[in-house]
């Protein structure tokens, strides 16, 4: 099987993270549709859930894999690979301010 580099790892890990962000930020923005207004315990509550639950998905898309192969010895490659996908999440966090900005100008 063949060794898949580890930019493009990177890169995978960093648009699953992305892609797992989009679709939370749905839900939150969508909320008051799929959920009613209604401000009460069981709202806040699921909120901090929902919150403390992507950190940890988050946590583990960027940190998951480089932790393991930090901790099996390939130090170097676990460094790279968080280096990398946060690297890609920095592109991506530029190209959304890039397109908040384009909208804003408009």
């Amino acid at each position: 099987m063949k060794k898949i580099s580890i930019w493009l790892r990177g890169a995978v890990h960093a648009l699953a993270t992305a892609l797992y962000i989009t679709l939370v930020a749905l839900v939150i923005t969508n909320g008051q549709q799929l959920f009613g207004t209604k401000n009460d315990i069981v709202n806040a509550t699921v909120f901090l859930l929902l919150f403390v639950f992507s950190a940890i998905i988050t946590g583990v898309l960027v940190f998951g894999k480089p932790i393991l192969s930090y901790i099996e010895g390939n130090k170097k490659e676990g460094i790279a690979l968080a280096l990398w996908t946060i690297g890609f999440l920095g592109i991506f966090l530029l190209l959304g301010l890039a397109l908040l900005l384009i909208n804003t100008l408009k």
